[in-house]
């Protein structure tokens, strides 16, 4: 499973932000949340991807290309989850709690959660 993120900033001083390890997931109707150290998994994996996404992963390119200008003067990055393995099921919906540390104040995360339908 890919989940892209598109992350900007107000301000150019406050780009890049720190990145979080820790994300928190549900799968489906499922009421339980499970909580994860991405550094201490293997079935997840974050990659960032810049100005540059179209040479250095032309597929991920082609699901972004119609949505994000990468020609733009502003600052941003594309936060890449890659997820497997997290269900022996075939997942149709998801939840995942996230959010990235501030640049100006490492006491400071705010996370969002996040509900989608997971295409196939």
């Amino acid at each position: 499973m890919l989940l892209l993120f598109y992350v900007t900033t107000k301000k150019a001083s406050d780009f890049p932000p720190s990145l979080s390890m820790r994300m928190t997931y549900r799968l489906g109707d499922d009421k339980k949340e499970k909580i994860i150290d991405i550094n201490k998994v293997n079935n997840v994996k974050v990659v960032i991807y810049g100005h540059d996404i179209d040479v250095k992963n032309p597929a991920v390119y082609e699901l972004i290309k119609d949505k994000v200008d990468i020609k733009q003067k502003k600052e941003f990055l594309l936060l890449a989850f890659y997820i497997d393995g997290i269900s022996d099921k075939p997942i149709d919906k998801m939840s995942l709690i996230y959010g990235l540390w501030e640049k100006k104040n490492a006491n400071a995360r705010v996370e969002t959660k996040y509900e989608f339908t997971v295409d196939h």
